[in-house]
């Protein structure tokens, strides 16, 4: 999949130049990064986590169904609980559309979100990358994070320790989006610790996933705000 990720941007440049798009300027280059980001991110995101899934099937297939604080909760649990979790990720993610709002209006600036424009080049990217982060991201990542690396950082370093590192490996794996957009730094937090918050209680993954697809979609709104790069015009 790492080279699907290939051939996808191999062929998206090649189709790109034979349109007539000069490849040498600088806002070609732009509009080209912004078509291919989002399908060569699932590809990798999707690569990533079947190449996590095998590895920990391989290497720690006893611990993958642990509900303990040290194992990896690889379970569903309960319909109620990942309801419960949704509703909570909704109410954070809607608390950091606030921060971001308020943060637009003290800037003075619109901030770096996806333009209004309706054209299918910028349409499309937007649909594949809210796809990839509300529910392929938190079904590949909640049970690496939450799962396998806290159960196995809180063997050695405690839950406190646990915690911290677990959310500043999160938070470093979004930091792209921690530099274009300052107000995602407590929301990637707060994603983070309600995500572990709900594993924890419910010594399952599932409702983790709830919590973090839920929490994460406000960052794909179609509008002015909330953290994405503006999306160039052709």
């Amino acid at each position: 999949m790492l080279a699907a990720a290939l051939v996808v941007g191999v062929v998206g440049v090649g189709a790109f130049a034979g349109q007539g798009h000069d490849l040498g300027d600088a806002r070609s280059l732009r509009r080209l990064t912004y078509i291919l980001n989002e399908p060569m991110t699932a590809l990798a995101t999707l690569a990533g986590g079947v190449a996590m899934v095998l590895t920990s099937r391989r290497l720690v297939a006893g611990n993958l169904y642990d509900g303990s604080p040290t194992g990896g909760a690889w379970a569903i649990g309960s319909c109620s609980r990942i309801i419960y979790g949704a509703l909570t990720g909704i109410l954070v993610g809607l608390c950091y559309v606030a921060i971001a709002l308020s943060y637009e209006h003290a800037a003075g600036q619109a901030a770096l979100g996806p333009s209004k424009s309706r054209s299918v080049a910028t349409l499309l990217p937007q649909a594949l990358g809210a796809f990839t982060a509300v529910l392929l991201a938190p079904l590949l990542e909640e049970p690496l994070f939450r799962g396998l690396l806290y159960g196995g950082y809180r063997w050695s370093l405690g839950p406190v320790g646990a915690a911290v590192l677990t959310t500043v490996l999160f938070c470093a794996l979004h930091v792209w989006q921690m530099v274009q957009f300052p107000p995602a730094i407590p929301g990637l937090v707060a994603a983070a610790l309600a995500a572990l918050w709900f594993r924890l209680r419910s010594s399952a993954i599932g409702p983790a996933i709830g919590s973090m697809a839920r929490t994460i979609w406000p960052s794909r709104l179609p509008s002015s705000t909330i953290g994405t790069y503006d999306a160039p015009r052709a």
